[in-house]
């Protein structure tokens, strides 16, 4: 569908999920609008998150103020210290200058329309997308950031909190839900980014696998033994270098929907990865699949 607007331009009428995809780590970004669009007025955005799964960082901008619009699902955004949770025909202005983040608590798929005035933020995404897959090289990403007006928020970061000692790593639980959503999605070398080279990975009482490249090929091939499956985190604890993951895969049968309770186990190691967070070297899974076996 096609529609005249201000001075004779015709545009196209883009759908859900139309527009240039600048996505990345299973967060949908679509560019609807850009500056040259709207003659420097603003850009416009379409934000997609799945459930656990959360935006960048806590980050500023310091040269455009967004204007969020939730149109399903709930989001929960973070501005300035204040925790907001926006439903369908909810608002939020995040201005510039002001810290902010959002992120999908719920079970179901959360969507946003972002108007961003000045226009700009889509060459960002843009530079962004066009960064090496693969475990985030955080030197590029803030040479990028630098380069767009944006920086990180935090310990260990280049923001306004840069002086603190001690740097924080991004939030385990926040982590686990992202490997989660990337199984999903299918994304299953977004997934294995997460590992080490020689991490082990083992299914219950099952001969372990080694090394990333075949977790990722045993990962595919469980996820095609069980197409509709989806994850639902329960709980992330960590304690020294563990982390004690519960959670329910939720699996569709010909009688219905399944839950199969889960509890994985994680080992990380000493150092931190690209994105700040230690790689998983071993990772083992508890799951009581009796549900399925039962349909």
């Amino acid at each position: 569908m096609r529609s005249d607007v201000d001075g004779g331009t015709r545009r196209d009428v883009l759908a859900p999920g139309g527009g240039e995809d600048v996505g990345a780590i299973g967060l949908g970004m679509f560019v609807k609008l850009t500056g040259a669009d709207t003659g420097g007025a603003y850009s416009l955005f379409e934000y997609t998150a799945p459930p656990g799964l959360g935006g960048p960082p806590t980050h500023v901008h310091t040269r455009e103020d967004e204007l969020f619009v939730c149109t399903a699902g709930a989001v929960t955004v973070e501005l300035g210290g204040e925790r907001h949770v926006l439903t369908p025909g909810a608002a939020l202005l995040t201005p510039r200058g002001v810290p902010h983040m959002f992120f999908n608590e719920g079970t179901v798929e959360a969507r946003i329309i972002a108007v961003v005035s000045p226009p700009g933020l889509e060459n960002y995404y843009r530079d962004l997308n066009a960064l090496p897959p693969g475990p985030r090289d955080m030197t590029k990403v803030a040479e990028v950031m630098r380069k767009h007006g944006l920086s990180l928020v935090g310990p260990g970061t280049d923001g306004p909190d840069a002086a603190r000692d001690e740097p924080a790593p991004p939030r385990a639980e926040q982590v686990v839900r992202r490997m989660c959503a990337a199984v999903d999605e299918h994304d299953f070398a977004g997934f294995g980014a997460f590992f080490a080279e020689d991490a082990r990975y083992r299914f219950g009482s099952g001969a372990p696998v080694r090394g990333r490249a075949a977790i990722v090929a045993a990962t595919a091939a469980a996820a095609a033994a069980l197409p509709t499956a989806r994850h639902r985190v329960e709980q992330v604890a960590e304690i020294g270098r563990q982390l004690f993951c519960r959670f329910v895969i939720e699996v569709e049968t010909p009688r219905g929907a399944v839950e199969m309770p889960c509890v994985t186990v994680i080992e990380l190691a000493t150092g931190g990865t690209g994105e700040g967070f230690p790689e998983i070297v071993d990772y083992r899974v508890h799951m009581d699949v009796s549900p399925v076996l039962a349909n």
